[in-house]
């Protein structure tokens, strides 16, 4: 059964001991996300099942980090064949967008260029996790789609207590939150006070929403009055912010994409993790595939006097350095593979042992790298856009021994702050540079592009 405590607040740490489970297993952010993903392997679902039912109770209890009006990454293990699969739910540009988009004026203008903020509709791409959801359920899942959002309907409708979490994100976002009048609406008393902890809150309008696309599926979501409404909040954002340029089409055009797990070796163990656009499988593969070059079982954690365990200096100059080298990598050519291939491709990429072999040996004991320089320098400019750290993961294993990782996000807390007929829009597209080139008028790899993930 899932803790009955509510979940901490954001950056909040908690000692709690392990858990064990025979048959199956369900982790996520909130209670009733976990017991929505307990309730589906009960009755015999698959791992995807559980995710799909946990994530939109999430939608509902944990509005601020991810939902409809988001993105995922999904990674499966599929126990029976041994395969690991990659669904690809992250948002995308309009197709009117360019490289200058995430500024306040078009080209040719002569105003000066400033930066658009998050609140803006140029923030805003196409929501790509219910096409996942589904693209992933109709591969791996077993339980009839509609039954899955049964669960997150119960609580929309019969309401929920709100988290400490959930409370504490509000007070910190109260402001931008106050812009949009369906927002300040659904996350204030009628007093206009942030919500406070235990506060029953209800979410008709987001059940419907709900109901629409476990009735419709994606064609309820990409298409018709939630499109509609998603578009025109793109175009008239509240507040006086830049419209956005996203159209019915970008929505109805928009696909989930099938991709190959990212892996590489360490020591006796292979780590697998999410491939391009994501950044994750391959700055933590080579992170780990420089470390291997390095004797740690030498350097093990010390007891202090007191007590406390703390790990040696030399092996944490060691993980810092390495991790540099991967995120100088990172910034500098990890983007959308179908527009920016990495380099070295046909080689193995920036997994090949070769090349993080060399990597390593650029690490030294009596000094640090600073600011790191990518492995082929020169070959574009850097991405120095800022990191937002809102978002939110699952873990789900299943009687059959398949497994979820998944994790989804409207990218900042609350993303754009837009709410659209009971979900929050993302402002995913911060995500992208807001630079078309750097200082030296290098192409940066992530900058803007029309229909870029």
């Amino acid at each position: 059964m899932p803790s009955r405590d509510a979940p901490e607040i954001a950056s909040g740490f908690r000692p709690q001991s392990g858990a064990r489970a025979r048959d199956f297993m369900a982790v996520t952010a909130n209670p009733h996300g976990t017991q929505a993903a307990l309730v589906v392997l009960e009755q015999g679902g698959t791992a995807v099942d559980a995710a799909v039912a946990a994530q939109m109770v999430l939608n509902v209890v944990e509005p601020q980090s991810s939902g409809l009006g988001g993105g995922g990454f999904m990674l499966y293990y599929h126990a029976a064949t041994e395969e690991l699969v990659a669904f690809d739910g992250r948002e995308t540009a309009p197709m009117q967008a360019w490289g200058g988009y995430l500024h306040e004026v078009s080209p040719g203008s002569n105003e000066p260029v400033m930066p658009s903020p998050r609140a803006s509709g140029r923030s805003v791409g196409v929501p790509g996790l219910v096409a996942m959801l589904e693209m992933a359920h109709q591969e791996f899942g077993t339980q009839p789609w509609s039954s899955l959002f049964i669960p997150a309907l119960e609580v929309a409708l019969g309401g929920f207590a709100v988290s400490p979490r959930m409370a504490a994100s509000i007070a910190a976002s109260a402001d931008a939150l106050r812009v949009d009048p369906a927002a300040a609406e659904y996350f204030f008393t009628p007093e206009g006070e942030p919500l406070p902890v235990g506060w029953k809150l209800y979410s008709p309008e987001l059940a419907e929403s709900l109901a629409r696309v476990a009735a419709h599926g994606s064609e309820g979501f990409y298409q018709g009055a939630l499109a509609e409404a998603i578009v025109a909040r793109v175009a008239e954002p509240a507040g006086g912010g830049t419209p956005g340029l996203l159209t019915l089409e970008d929505l109805a055009e928009y696909r989930a994409v099938r991709r190959e797990a990212v892996c590489a070796p360490y020591r006796e163990w292979e780590i697998c993790g999410f491939p391009p656009p994501s950044s994750g499988g391959i700055t933590v593969g080579q992170t780990m595939g420089m470390l291997q070059h390095f004797k740690l079982s030498e350097m093990p954690p010390q007891q202090l006097a007191n007590g406390a365990i703390v790990p040696q200096p030399r092996a944490v100059h060691i993980l810092t350095e390495a991790s540099r080298l991967a995120f100088a990598d990172r910034n500098h050519y990890v983007a959308d593979p179908r527009f920016v291939p990495l380099p070295n491709q046909e080689k193995g990429g920036l997994l090949q042992p070769e090349y993080l072999a060399r990597q390593a040996a650029r690490i030294e004991d009596n000094r640090s790298l600073g600011q790191a320089e990518p492995g082929w320098p020169g070959k574009g400019g850097a991405d120095d856009r800022p990191g937002l750290p809102d978002t939110t993961h699952l873990s789900i294993v299943d009687g059959f021994g398949n497994v979820v990782s998944m994790t989804t996000s409207i990218e900042g807390g609350f993303g754009s702050y837009m709410m659209v007929n009971g979900f929050l829009l993302n402002n995913q597209l911060t995500d992208f540079s807001p630079r078309e080139r750097d200082a030296e008028g290098r192409l940066i790899a992530n900058r803007v592009e029309p229909g870029k993930r």
